[in-house]
């Protein structure tokens, strides 16, 4: 009688601790499923540092936290230390933008997202979803509000 968590990174914790080796192609295939948002981050902070530790990571995801994740840990590149430290992050999981791709497969077609120390990862995707997700349920909140002001002023 496990969480759903555990169930989900049991096999990972036991490849990692068992048989991994720098140079092993390790891939994933959406490693947000049944994960707390804030645990989405921490699994991010440690494929960071297994790429730095020489493993070759693969993974495909529809996570925004992981994706913002890996963007944090690509713009802490710059950094002298400080934010880092700030923020609590380690120096062996921050990113070389250059050890990272990232890829939409969107209608048939293989597209390279762009990756800059300074954005990370350019993901549009998500942020227009993001942004219209926002949009709808701003203006539904302000409309409610607006009409319960007005039955309350009658």
């Amino acid at each position: 009688m496990t969480s759903s968590t555990v169930k989900s990174l049991f096999g990972l914790w036991f490849y990692l601790e068992n048989q991994a080796k720098r140079g092993d192609l390790l891939m994933i295939d959406e490693p947000e499923l049944n994960i707390h948002p804030e645990n989405q981050r921490q699994i991010a902070r440690l494929l960071a540092k297994l790429v730095n530790a020489g493993m070759n990571i693969v993974i495909s995801t529809h996570s925004d936290y992981i994706v913002r994740e890996f963007n944090t840990l690509i713009m802490l590149s710059q950094d002298d230390g400080t934010l880092r430290k700030k923020h609590k992050y380690q120096a062996e999981e921050v990113l070389d933008p250059d050890k990272v791709a990232a890829y939409l497969f969107d209608e048939q077609e293989i597209k390279p997202f762009e990756i800059t120390s300074q954005d990370g990862i350019y993901a549009t995707t998500f942020d227009q979803v993001i942004t219209d997700l926002n949009k709808v349920n701003d203006d539904i909140y302000y409309s409610l509000q607006e009409k319960r002001y007005e039955r309350n002023r009658d």
